[in-house]
């Protein structure tokens, strides 16, 4: 009959864990809600996942890498302030897109 009682106390236990555990993770959230530096982590890390799903999208696809196609940090062309005009990759600045420059 060890069995028929481990149920309940193992139901028990897991019901204290559970008890206590809430208090401690309310605490936890409550101070990540204010920290600049975990938000700064998770933003961080929510933009890694999003360029790897991305990434992992267009491979699926058959399609190159956005990193490949876009050296830039965030897989993405640069844009040139105010013009809508992006800077494609391996243009060193504006001037050289400029029409008169030599």
């Amino acid at each position: 009959m060890a069995p028929a009682v481990g149920v309940p106390v193992l139901k028990l236990g897991l019901l204290a864990v559970k008890q206590i555990a809430k208090p401690i993770a309310n605490r936890a959230k409550a101070a990540a809600k204010e920290s600049a530096f975990f938000k700064a982590f998770v933003v961080s890390l929510g933009r890694g996942l999003h360029r790897l799903s991305i990434q992992m999208t267009r491979l699926a696809d058959g399609k190159l890498q956005a990193s490949a196609r876009f050296p830039d940090r965030y897989g993405a062309p640069r844009c040139l302030a105010g013009s809508g005009r992006t800077i494609p990759p391996g243009v060193a600045d504006a001037h050289s897109l400029r029409s008169d420059a030599i």
